[in-house]
């Protein structure tokens, strides 16, 4: 899955797929090296985003998606908008602080019990 956050002249998209990859940056670089019109790509590892600064009047973001979906970069597909991404963000972020309520509730009512093992399961 990717987020995808575009405005004009700047595009964004970030992925899991895209987190510590060896020379990411110079394999985007080459793909887009066929356009006018790209004045940088950013890329950081640890967080897996990349943002690629493109001169609006020359080229578009459809652009630049669609030649990276062609050479196997990305499937558009699999692209959230800013919204659908803060909606999955915060719907994760819910189910993880959930998960810890429950685990830290598990001990305490449950006590040593084997159904301590089996609720952490669930």
């Amino acid at each position: 899955m990717f987020y995808l956050h575009a405005v004009p002249g700047r595009l964004k998209i970030k992925g899991e797929e895209f987190k510590k990859r060896a020379n990411l940056k110079e394999k985007l670089r080459s793909e887009l090296n066929i356009f006018d019109g790209i004045k940088d790509i950013e890329y950081n590892p640890n967080t897996g985003s990349i943002i690629i600064w493109y001169d609006q009047k020359a080229l578009s973001a459809t652009t630049i998606l669609e030649h990276l979906e062609r050479v196997g970069f990305l499937n558009q597909k699999n692209l959230l908008s800013h919204e659908d991404y803060l909606i999955h963000t915060s719907l994760n972020f819910g189910r993880k602080i959930g998960k810890m309520l429950a685990d830290s509730l598990a001990e305490p009512l449950l006590g040593g019990s084997s159904l301590v093992f089996l609720f952490k399961l669930i």
